[in-house]
């Protein structure tokens, strides 16, 4: 057979392109009878090359539909909510500053954060930063208490300093935890509220709570036994039913004794230790970060419905007071 026997023109090129390789074989076969093997599989490869339209370029590999489904199903990431700086005054008029970190929902529940004696509101930034984003949302008002941040006031006959603030005034903090909650609550129907105190301010959180029966949950991070007067014991007795936070560092002198006994008091507490020797939450969530991923844990797990938990409970005796003087926050 001639070399121009085996020339084949474009119609036929594409026709050979439905034989299959069985059929090639055959027809070399009975057309080549005298060509050798080796001949005979070089003219095959050539065949399928030019049959199969093969190149030597890697196509990409066409992208599954189990991952271009979950691609397209995946969740978007909540857009963080951004802080408003508000004003408002406490019921004897003493102007106070505050953030707030607003929610869509108009039930949403409201969190009040309580700083420490001698801080200020920025004491919450790690926390706030994470319910910016959570996909489950707080209203959070976080003020400065008097004489504390943006809330001091030196004019006038109004003097109001944590450095020149008298024993008998500190229970005046109360107002401004009162004022943070009926704020929060304005034009809002919140289906709880939860209070998150540090220090002195898990005393000053207890004691509202005690008095506010829309307070279904409390958080006492780094409590002391008796701060600046005000004895813990006292006030988490009357809301020991609540669900509750605690949490202090191993090594907090300040706390070590008075977190053990709030534990045996409360009915459905959580407990929480860091490797931390330093006072209040700004300085324990410094020196164990997890603290604010297990307060949001926590607070997520109370989001959907009220606690069953009230207020009201069976008297307690109380533990023998530990007394501390100072914040220790510094």
């Amino acid at each position: 057979m001639s070399w121009s026997a085996l020339e084949v023109d474009r119609a036929e090129h594409h026709n050979i392109r439905g034989w299959g390789w069985a059929s090639i074989r055959a027809t070399l076969a009975d057309e080549m009878p005298g060509c050798t093997a080796f001949f005979r599989v070089g003219l095959l490869l050539s065949f399928g090359l030019g049959v199969c339209g093969c190149s030597c370029v890697d196509q990409p590999a066409p992208a599954s539909s189990a991952t271009a489904s979950a691609s397209a199903q995946a969740p978007e990431a909540p857009v963080a909510r951004k802080l408003e700086v508000v004003s408002f005054a406490a019921e004897d008029k003493v102007p106070l500053k505050a953030d707030v970190l607003s929610a869509e929902s108009n039930t949403a529940p409201l969190l009040v954060l309580v700083h420490r004696f001698r801080g200020d509101r920025s004491e919450w930034a790690p926390l706030l930063t994470r319910l910016a984003s959570a996909g489950k949302q707080y209203r959070v008002v976080s003020p400065d208490l008097r004489g504390h941040g943006d809330s001091k006031s030196a004019g006038g006959e109004l003097i109001l300093d944590w450095g020149a603030m008298k024993t008998e005034e500190v229970p005046h903090m109360e107002r401004d935890v009162e004022a943070a909650v009926a704020f929060g609550r304005k034009g809002f129907e919140p289906s709880h509220v939860v209070l998150i105190g540090s220090s002195l301010g898990a005393t000053l959180a207890a004691r509202v709570a005690a008095k506010t029966p829309e307070v279904k949950a409390i958080a006492l991070l780094s409590p002391g036994a008796r701060i600046e007067g005000l004895d813990v014991y006292t006030a988490f007795a009357e809301v020991r039913g609540l669900r509750s936070f605690l949490a202090a560092g191993n090594g907090d002198n300040v706390s070590r004794a008075p977190i053990g006994s709030l534990m045996k008091m409360a009915k459905q507490g959580t407990l929480k230790e860091y490797e931390s020797t330093r006072h209040s939450a700004q300085h324990l969530g410094a020196d164990a970060p997890t603290l604010w991923a297990d307060v949001e844990e926590w607070l997520m797990q109370g989001y959907e419905l009220a606690p069953e938990g009230t207020s009201d409970a069976p008297a307690v005796d109380l533990p023998a007071d530990a007394d501390a003087a100072g914040d220790g926050g510094g």
